[in-house]
């Protein structure tokens, strides 16, 4: 091999395993709800159809170790795009069309199209680091936050697994 093409080669090699690392870590943080309010034990079921989906991605409080306050892991920011808000590969076929903030914690994300693969069961909405800020600990440093989800027949609140399967 020429010289020249061993360097591009090698160079974009490197640029490749640096992209590949940029995404950082991420937190499965998020509930889902076909309403701004949280349902312990269930999440959104998306329809496998061709649809409109509206869900909520809510972002419960909790208390961190060591201390005795509540605190959440994230605020949404103010200024956002569905560019932000990604879907996992089992929700092929589906694209976020709109996002809207509810408040601090709650975030309104409207998805449309039919799902590609007829087997899937569960997916995630996967959110980019510039649609919020960090607040806790655990938070700090992550690229991504996801919202389990439910793929079925119908929309709306399905039971939530007890042990979320990882992406």
């Amino acid at each position: 091999m020429k010289k020249p093409n061993k360097l591009a080669l090698l160079l974009g090699t490197a640029a490749l395993s640096l992209t590949a690392c940029s995404e950082g870590p991420s937190l499965l943080c998020l509930e889902t709800s076909d309403s701004n309010q949280y349902n312990e034990g269930m999440c959104y079921q998306i329809s496998r159809g061709d649809s409109i989906d509206s869900l909520y991605l809510i972002n419960l409080s909790f208390t961190e170790e060591g201390s005795d306050m509540e605190t959440y892991d994230i605020t949404w920011n103010t200024k956002l795009k569905p560019a932000y808000f990604t879907l996992s590969a089992s929700l092929k076929g589906k694209t976020v069309t709109t996002v809207s903030r509810y408040n601090s914690r709650i975030m309104k994300v409207n998805i449309k199209g039919t799902c590609e693969d007829p087997t899937a069961t569960y997916g995630y909405v996967k959110v980019r680091s510039d649609a919020f800020t960090a607040v806790s600990k655990r938070a700090k440093g992550v690229y991504y936050i996801f919202g389990y989800v439910s793929i079925g027949n119908e929309q709306g609140l399905a039971t939530k697994p007890a042990d979320i399967p990882n992406e």
